[in-house]
């Protein structure tokens, strides 16, 4: 087993076998799972990932995102009997995709009314996910977090190339949304937003995160 890590975006399972042939099952993240296919089953048939299929199963899993699902991306590779070695580097790569799976994963119905209630009181909410940017943005619009014409998407590939000024600025923004972004990312949110002279806290369930803070009254 090779776990899920944030940064990768994907896990894999290594199973051996009767004839004694070793093969990795991989999910995760559709854009980054298909980074590492060179392969893919189509039609029952195993052939090269080209240009044109990877941009129809990209055009896919924007598809289901809008729709508010969460797409996971499968895929397989035959390893080495005498494989030994059995990490991220060496194994998540050259794969074949086989799939999506696409998992409805609706808020709780009470989710809206407390962030109306949260909005009345004077907290804004913003939301930190690492989730698909349209599955984040669908999410959003149900439980209204997005409520007006001034918003912004972006996710954590964007945020990186951000300096903490422009990152600073980005938050003045009135309805904000991140998707795609790590642990790492929500602390330094939070880390800029404290700097701005407001009082956080922050709530999960470990897959979204809802992030709110107090204006200073």
């Amino acid at each position: 087993m090779i776990p899920f890590e944030s940064t990768r975006k994907m896990m894999t399972s290594i199973h051996k076998g009767t004839d004694g042939n070793l093969t990795a099952y991989v999910k995760g993240a559709g854009n980054e799972i298909l980074s590492k296919c060179n392969l893919v089953y189509w039609n029952k048939q195993i052939v090269p990932l080209t240009e044109e299929l990877l941009k129809q199963i990209q055009t896919e899993i924007d598809n289901l995102a809008r729709q508010a699902y969460r797409v996971l991306a499968l895929a397989i590779r035959n390893l080495p009997k005498n494989s030994q070695k059995f990490d991220a580097k060496s194994v998540e790569n050259t794969l074949t995709f086989i799939g999506l799976v696409a998992i409805y994963d609706p808020p709780r119905h009470d989710v809206p009314n407390a962030v109306q209630k949260a909005q009345n009181a004077g907290i804004r909410v913003i939301m930190m996910t690492g989730d698909h940017e349209l599955t984040a943005e669908a999410i959003a619009r149900k439980v209204g977090i997005i409520t007006s014409k001034s918003y912004v998407i972006t996710t954590g590939y964007k945020l990186a190339d951000m300096s903490d000024e422009e990152l600073n600025k980005l938050l003045d923004v009135p309805d904000v949304v991140f998707a795609r972004i790590t642990p790492e990312q929500k602390l330094r949110i939070v880390r800029i937003l404290k700097s701005k002279g407001e009082k956080v806290a922050v709530t999960g369930d470990g897959q979204m995160m809802h992030q709110h803070y107090l204006k200073q009254i």
